[in-house]
């Protein structure tokens, strides 16, 4: 079903499915973010490049056990194997942040280590947090262009998450914050069109079972893997001359 319609259409039902957000928040499995250093280093190749992933909870490494194992070691392992260079890596990450408050704070570590490449990974807490769509536009545009004059190679923004698929969150209330995100990833599609050496990748709207982690919300290291091979391969594409 189209994700206008189920959004706006569960809008009169507010109270009832916020009131279940209330109680599948106050009942999830909590997980620590990743242990370990937040940079490091995959490959000896003589031919250097650098990643910064920036954003939120997959970012910090929440669901994994470190970082290597997390989405930024994996897009940085796979930038190794396809491209035979030494990938320097930094994760910038915080559980819960929403895209104002990385793009005043989080986005400043990202722009000072002058990426090469640079994938960001934003959506799913400015879904639940009800963030209005022109204010997401307008941030996100912000967010572009203020990593426009430290980017070296392309910028890739995640799309976001499949939230209808978490199966975490109780129906009907993951039918409706799946249709938000759909919603939010479709602006933001839209603004990596429009943006010099930016491009979008949608994720996958199948999960495998092993996709995500015990609490049902965010991705196992078999998830970041495969994650992070996709969105290498796409990263490669985009800053090919």
């Amino acid at each position: 079903m189209n994700a206008t319609l189920i959004w706006y259409g569960a809008l009169p039902t507010l109270p009832i499915w916020a009131a279940q957000g209330w109680w599948a928040r106050h009942r999830a499995v909590k997980l620590p973010p990743a242990a370990g250093p937040t940079q490091g280093r995959v490959g000896d190749g003589t031919h250097r490049a650098r990643l910064a992933v920036l954003g939120e909870s997959p970012v910090a490494g929440v669901g994994v056990e470190n970082h290597q194992q997390g989405l930024t070691g994996q897009i940085a392992t796979a930038l190794a194997a396809q491209t035979g260079a030494r990938i320097d890596w930094l994760a910038v990450g915080e559980n819960g942040i929403r895209l104002a408050a990385c793009r005043q704070t989080l986005a400043k570590q990202a722009m000072a280590w002058q990426p090469d490449y640079l994938v960001i990974v934003l959506g799913v807490n400015d879904t639940t947090g009800l963030t209005p769509r022109q204010h997401w536009r307008r941030e996100f545009q912000g967010l572009l262009q203020d990593m426009q004059p430290q980017l070296r190679r392309a910028t890739l923004c995640a799309g976001v998450p499949p939230m209808q698929k978490f199966t975490a969150v109780p129906q009907p209330l993951r039918q409706i914050v799946g249709a938000r995100a759909r919603l939010l990833d479709g602006d933001l599609q839209r603004l990596c069109a429009h943006s010099p050496r930016t491009d979008h990748l949608a994720l996958s709207q199948r999960l495998a079972a092993d996709d995500l982690c015990r609490d049902g919300y965010h991705p196992s290291a078999s998830g970041c893997r495969r994650w992070g091979e996709q969105l290498a391969a796409k990263l490669l594409q985009i800053s090919a001359p």
